[in-house]
């Protein structure tokens, strides 16, 4: 894990159209928080979210991590669709 830190995501993908790659290498090297980090900071941050969600059902993420994504994810939506908000915090109500 020390190891993989030390080198940054544009090691993976060099020409920055596959963030799924570091993301990769960050799940296999069990770095979970930081890939969802990562991949938040992308243009798949919906698919962030999701992984989060997994990885807190496998209690491989912090609680207060899930939450804070979670809560970032449904404050834009919570005025237009309140029951997709409440659905999606039900999943840390743990």
């Amino acid at each position: 894990q020390h190891t993989i830190r030390q080198y940054p995501a544009s090691y993976f993908n060099p020409r920055g159209d596959q963030p799924f790659a570091y993301f990769q290498v960050l799940m296999l090297s069990q770095l979970f928080p930081d890939a969802v980090g990562y991949l938040l900071n992308t243009a798949h941050a919906v698919d962030a979210v999701h992984f989060a969600i997994a990885l807190h059902e496998f209690k491989l993420l912090k609680p207060d991590f899930t939450a804070k994504i979670l809560r970032q994810y449904v404050r834009p939506i919570g005025q237009s669709d309140p029951k997709v908000v409440i659905s999606y915090l039900q999943l840390i109500k743990d």
